[in-house]
């Protein structure tokens, strides 16, 4: 054991560059193969091994080669593999490897091990040489990860301390018990972009723990809790939580900070609009931050999934949500968006505990839960002593919270005086108040922004944009509590009885106004089996749900459908819902139900009458009719729905009709009804590929009271293509054309629009790999004119209208003195939004290899989109049309021609342009090319001549240029080994700058920088042990103008004189799991004092 010890530790302290394959003969070594299923990530993934041969493995990925470095990332020493693309779970990726057989290992197990994130297992094991392990290695837990700590100090009295530390841990603490979980404290302060399905939860920190009816988790996790018929609550959380489970019995205890503050919003579509659409808080703050993937998003009461190929992204720092051209948002459509946010405010806290007890026929559950703000705890805001008396003043009111944010702090301290009622900005530390402002909207405040002076200026009560106030916000709390009962004899009865409770304080730190804190929630139902025969079965179901005008759900309680259904918005005060209905159906046949439901609240009340037939039977057409009608009474100009929807659908052979057809009748302050009809045809070609052609036509009509009848207002018409295809491995492809008209008839107001969306994408991988090819096209065409209703004057009697002088609404009259007609406003809104790519990889041999990515995004409003669709790139980038857009080209090309020499090419090219705001439009360019070519001249030494030409311009569009930099540079680099563990380099650079900024310094004209410099360096290798790297550079900067005059930006960058720089460093290796970095730099420019820093860190990886 002593003797196999050792080996272990010399194998992991021995080079393997040049050094003889020592131990190859020595030791037999075994070769394993493992299959590694995917789990929808990039890993990292557990192999079963440790000690693994390096260089050893072979990775295949349906019949393609993976290679290292490239397609993945292998630890020898601790047995992970990282992949650079996500594994979809249908993928497998086949890895045997070499290694060495050792009794000690770093992990004891009885099952394969799983991933390095959860406890499932992942990987299905195929030896090829039969397993050492020992019968006593029955289980194990593996932990992976690192710590570090770091020290910096420099010579102006800085000094640092830093420390990170992550830790995966997965396994089985004892037989029964296992462990899975990830520990670190570094920091991701930004939120992630919103525009992936899965994203990478590298913030997320948790151990959990799970045996045999019990289970815990200390760190991130997800509070989700439902009854059987009501959603209670989901929150993402950062605290502890338990359960346990026995005979029946289910106990959860959890606490936790929330990452945020729920909210639910339902918002109302646009037609022609995918987005963005803006996320508020509940009093309607647009500037919140929402918490990323805390958000669920319904269309129409249908779960939409996150993601640029799918049917939603989201900008969580500006909290909005654009939809993709796979879900088409008309006037129709209705959003439901539950998310957490955070703001300025108090931090929360929630505790929660819940009993859930079910046996035989019953269940029986209650839960308390504690949701919060904690007063002594705030975030970004101070909670003063004259702020707390002022919120204790206002009580529930979340309309007074408003407070003079202006700070006097003396002569000379400030940045704005005040004078009469208003502030004045006086510069920077010119006056004696500070002052915050708040963006309240346009027309609505006292104040605007002046780029100019830098700061705010005062314009008048109401004809601004801010006020010089802040909203002081409202520390609130809520308990909820809940009892459920419930019967299911499995047969024919059904029964469910809940009781929710709430004590919600709007404002904790008052009293006023506290009468109405407390609330109810009651909600009975019940399914009766009458029937149940070969000839089908009849239910009857029944509900009742009352809700007193001061609950407070901690999540919305209402169904996802609750709007499509209803016509009508979820609301949080007094509702009163009943319903009844009877179902009928037979397996694998049919189901039809009729069902009746009134809904009930302080000022209005309405009635819901819903049918539905579903036929489902195998040779037979499956057909769906739904229909329903919705009765309103109340202070609401909606007084009645009338919706009915019949859809077919026929599978024949490889062919696949549908046919639709949807009409609804609203009854509101003119009697609307529109029809529309359609259907789509699919054809289901080779083995994996689908085109489908769809079309539909709907009709908008409103009811005239002169005719006695409808008349058309507008008419769409849609049509789709889509074509999806992967009948190989090695490519795959989609096509998807979406195009929407609306056109309203010559009398009626309306925006007409029309609406392209063209996404087409492939993916090619040849043979080997030696050709990758992907592409993306996607563009959006918009095309819209407003068509507005005018009344004009006309002598009296004459008109056809009249003007109410109080209302100032026009009313039909024949003997009046208006006329109406409708005019054309403007020239039409025409926008295009394209974004484009193609990468290409290419590896004809091995002398050879060659990347290329091209992109394009341009959003343009001219007319003329044809040029925009065909890729016409002249037409991109216009300063008059083009409101942003960017052009980018990334390559790079290697050859190795002969076995001592190589060359390679690599560019950059950018072009953009940002109109988006027209008073800072902005036009910059940049390229880059480089050159190298490398030549072996002997086994230990080897020249290397660089050449690169950089150049960068930024424009204003009004002003004209505003900097221009070009550079050009030559380095010519020797190294030579030594000895086999000493190289030596050194490395000289000569280069011309040239520098112009007419815009802000037109009188220096072009500046010319001629820089050079040179650079000597070495690397020493220990054995073993450690590898000690130094670099002293020494660069001149010479310019033809006088230091003083230049411009602060190239005074920075090109110091005049001669700059010296060194550096030395090395990292020590204590052990193959303890390594240190030790650092010292020291900097001398002609401007400033020579500076000294140090750095070091001791870094532990197990």
């Amino acid at each position: 054991m002593f003797l196999r010890l050792f080996i272990l530790l010399l194998i992991q302290t021995f080079p393997s560059g040049n050094d003889p394959p020592l131990f190859n003969n020595s030791i037999k070594l075994s070769l394993k193969k493992v299959i590694i299923v995917g789990e929808d990530r990039k890993g990292p993934y557990k192999l079963p091994d440790i000690f693994i041969l390096k260089n050893s493995e072979i990775a295949i990925k349906d019949t393609i080669t993976l290679e290292r470095e490239r397609d993945y990332f292998l630890n020898t020493k601790t047995g992970t593999i990282l992949f650079f693309e996500s594994l979809k779970k249908e993928d497998k990726v086949t890895i045997s490897y070499h290694y060495f057989p050792f009794t000690i290992k770093k992990e004891y197990k009885r099952r394969s091990i799983g991933s390095f994130m959860q406890g499932k297992p992942v990987l299905k094991e195929e030896k090829i040489r039969k397993d050492t392990t020992k019968k006593y290695e029955k289980t194990g837990i593996t932990i992976g990860g690192a710590k570090t700590f770091s020290i910096g100090m420099n010579s102006y009295g800085g000094f640092s301390f830093d420390q990170s530390l992550r830790v995966n841990i997965t396994g089985e603490i004892t037989k029964g018990l296992s462990i899975s979980g990830v520990l670190s404290d570094e920091n991701t302060p930004l939120e992630p972009e919103g525009t992936t399905e899965s994203l990478e939860e590298l913030d997320r920190i948790y151990v959990t723990v799970k045996g045999r009816g019990i289970g815990a988790t200390l760190g991130d996790y997800i509070l989700h809790y439902k009854t059987p018929t009501t959603p209670v609550i989901q929150r993402d959380l950062l605290g502890v939580t338990g359960n346990i489970k026995r005979g029946g019995t289910d106990v959860n205890v959890a606490y936790g900070i929330p990452r945020g503050k729920f909210h639910s919003l339902h918002i109302k579509g646009i037609e022609g609009k995918q987005g963005p659409y803006q996320l508020t808080s509940p009093e309607g703050e647009e500037d919140i931050v929402i918490v990323s993937r805390t958000e669920t998003v319904y269309l129409d009461g249908f779960l939409m999934k996150r993601g640029e190929k799918n049917d939603y992204i989201i900008d969580y720092s500006l909290a909005q949500l654009i939809f993709t051209s796979k879900r088409l948002i008309t006037e129709e459509s209705d959003i439901v968006v539950e998310f957490q946010y955070t703001k300025i405010g108090f931090r929360r806290s929630l505790y929660s505990t819940r009993v859930d007890y079910k046996k035989s026929n019953y269940n029986v559950g209650c839960f308390f839960i504690r949701d919060g703000d904690e007063i002594t705890q705030t975030e970004g805001f101070e909670l003063t002593k004259e702020r707390k008396a002022f919120l204790a003043s206002i009580g529930d009111d979340t309309t007074m919270n408003w407070m003079g944010s202006g700070v006097y702090v003396g002569e000379g301290k400030g940045d704005y005086s005040f004078s009469d009622s208003f502030y004045v900005y006086r510069g920077y530390r010119e006056g004696e108040w500070n002052v915050s402002f708040t963006y309240v909207g346009d027309g609505k405040g006292d104040y605007v922004y002046s780029d100019t002076l830098s700061g705010f200026v005062y314009v008048g009560y109401s004809s601004g944009d801010y006020v010089s106030k802040i909203r002081c916000p409202l520390p609130d709390r809520v308990y909820t509590t809940g009892f459920d009962i419930g019967f299911n004899d499995g047969k024919n009865l059904k029964l469910q009885g809940e009781l929710f409770g709430s004590d919600y304080d709007r404002n904790i730190l008052s009293s006023i106004d506290d009468n109405d804190n407390k609330g109810y929630l009651t909600d009975l139902n019940g399914n009766l089996n009458l029937v149940k025969s070969k000839w089908g079965d009849m239910n009857i179901l029944g509900g009742y749900r009352y809700r007193n005008k001061n609950f407070e759900p901690p999540s919305r309680m209402e169904k996802k459908d609750f709007e499509e259904r209803w016509n009508i918005r979820s609301s949080t005060g007094m509702e009163e819902i009943k319903n009844g209905g009877i179902v009928y159906s037979k397996e694998n046949l049919f189901l039809s139900k009729a069902n009746v439901s009134s809904l009930k609240r302080e000022n209005s009340k309405a009635t819901l009458r819903e049918g539905v037939f579903y036929l489902r039977r195998k040779n037979l057409p499956n057909v769906d009719i739904t229909s329903s009608t919705v009765s309103i009474h109340g202070d609401t100009l909606l007084r009645s729905v009338k919706k009915t929807d019949v859809t077919i659908a026929y599978s024949v052979w490889r062919i696949l009709p549908k046919i639709f057809a949807t009409q609804e009748l609203r009854n509101e302050s003119r009697r609307k009804r529109w029809r529309e009809g359609g259907g789509e045809l699919g054809f289901l070609l080779l083995k994996n590929s689908k085109l489908v052609f769809g079309y539909n036509k709907r009709s908008d009509e409103i009811y005239n009271r002169n005719e006695e009848g409808y008349e058309r207002e507008s008419r769409t018409i849609t049509k789709k293509l889509v074509f999806e295809t992967e009948e190989t491995n090695i490519f795959k492809g989609s096509l998807n054309v979406t195009s929407r008209e609306r056109r309203f008839t010559p009398h009626f107001p309306g925006e007409n629009t029309e609406l392209l969306f063209i996404e087409f994408a492939t993916h090619s991988v040849s043979f080997m790999r030696r050709l990758d090819i992907e592409t993306n096209y996607s563009v959006t065409g918009k095309n819209s004119v407003v068509f507005k209703e005018i009344f004009y004057e006309v002598k009296e009697g004459t008109g056809d209208y009249s003007k109410d002088p109080t209302t100032g609404q026009y009313y039909p009259d024949t003997l009046g003195n208006y006329k109406r007609k409708i005019d054309r406003i403007g020239e039409g809104n025409p926008v295009t939004a394209l974004k484009t790519y193609i990468r290409v990889g290419i590896t004809p041999a091995k002398i050879i290899r060659c990347n290329l990515t091209a992109s394009i995004t341009e959003e343009n409003k001219g007319s003329e989109k044809m040029p925009i669709y065909t890729l016409r790139l002249k037409r991109f980038l216009n300063d008059s049309l083009t409101v942003k857009g960017r052009q980018t080209l990334d390559g790079n090309i290697s050859l190795y021609l002969l076995k001592s020499t190589s060359f390679s090419y690599s560019l950059n090219f950018l072009k953009g342009l940002n109109n988006e705001l027209v008073t800072r439009a902005k036009r910059d360019y940049s390229d880059r090319n480089e050159f190298r070519i490398e030549q072996r001249l002997t086994e230990k030494s080897k020249i290397s001549l660089e050449y690169s030409r950089k150049r960068r311009i930024e424009e204003r569009v009004e002003g004209g240029l505003e900097k221009s930099e070009r550079k050009e540079e030559f380095s010519p680099e020797y190294s030579h080994y030594l000895l086999d563990n000493f190289e030596v380099r050194i490395k000289a650079k000569t280069g011309n700058v040239k520098i112009e900024e007419p815009l802000w310094y037109s009188q220096l004209g072009v500046i010319n920088i001629k820089t050079e410099g040179i650079s000597p360096s070495l690397d020493y290798t220990i054995k073993n042990s450690a590898i000690i790297d130094a670099c002293f550079t020494v660069t001149r900067n010479s310019i033809p103008i006088h230091e003083d005059d230049l411009p602060y930006d190239v005074k920075s960058f090109y110091p005049v004189g001669i700059t010296t720089d060194w550096k030395i460093g090395t990292n020590i290796s204590i052990s193959s799991m303890f390594s240190m970095n030790i650092s010292y730099n020291g900097l001398n420019r002609p401007d400033k004092k020579t500076m000294h820093s140090a750095n070091a860190e001791l870094r532990a990886d197990f």
